[in-house]
């Protein structure tokens, strides 16, 4: 018998096979690049509400300089406590702030704020100041920036330290 005979259905076979070879391969490529564009969205979501806790401690610092602020948090009579604001490093007392209380506050934003001012304490003022007539009072901020979207959340603390007069 001749070879070409034997042969007829040897090449729809093989290309057939590599068909389905390349198919396989470009249904993973796809579920791969899927994935990676899933991370990249994730990515610039948390760095976004980083930004916005940022943000908004940036707005609580401004805030203090304002000495009738200043004493509303360091009287304040609310007692936060570590295990509540899992954030704040130490206990104290201060403002609980909400998202309607948030500087940065927009209802149109698809994110919310929540957080807490906290004044640990007093302690000497830095050098250049009298020991007599000046106290150094000291501050966290804790803020919580989370997605209305998504179940994401950025959590930023950072201590502040104010020079007040002694009264």
């Amino acid at each position: 018998m001749p070879s070409h005979i034997r042969q007829q259905g040897a090449v729809l076979m093989v290309s057939l096979i590599l068909l389905l070879v390349m198919t396989l391969l470009g249904i993973a490529a796809i579920d791969l690049s899927q994935l990676q564009s899933q991370m990249a969205r994730n990515s610039l979501l948390s760095q976004y509400l980083h930004q916005i806790a940022y943000s908004e401690i940036q707005a609580q610092v401004k805030a203090l300089a304002d000495p009738d602020y200043l004493d509303s948090v360091t009287t304040s009579t609310t007692t936060l406590e570590k295990l509540q604001y899992q954030g704040l490093s130490k206990d104290g007392v201060g403002l609980i702030l909400t998202d309607a209380l948030s500087a940065t506050h927009n209802a149109n934003d698809d994110y919310t704020q929540s957080g807490a001012i906290a004044f640990i304490g007093n302690t000497a003022p830095p050098s250049g100041y009298s020991l007599g007539s000046y106290v150094g009072k000291n501050y966290e901020i804790y803020i919580v920036a989370e997605s209305t979207r998504t179940q994401s959340t950025s959590k930023q603390t950072q201590g502040l330290s104010r020079i007040a007069p002694l009264l």
